[in-house]
C-alpha cells in the first residue's frame, strides 16, 4: 500500500517537475538559487 503510494506521489512531482520545466518556472528558480 505505501510503496504504491510512494510511487504515485514520485510520479505527480516528476509530472509536476516537468510542467515547470517546460512553463520556464524552474530554469528561473535554479538562476536564483545558484546567484544567491
Amino acid at each position: 500500500m505505501v510503496s504504491i503510494l510512494l510511487l504515485r506521489i514520485r510520479k505527480y512531482v516528476l509530472l509536476g517537475s516537468l510542467i515547470m520545466y517546460h512553463s520556464g518556472i524552474l530554469p528561473t528558480c535554479l538562476e536564483k538559487d545558484r546567484g544567491g
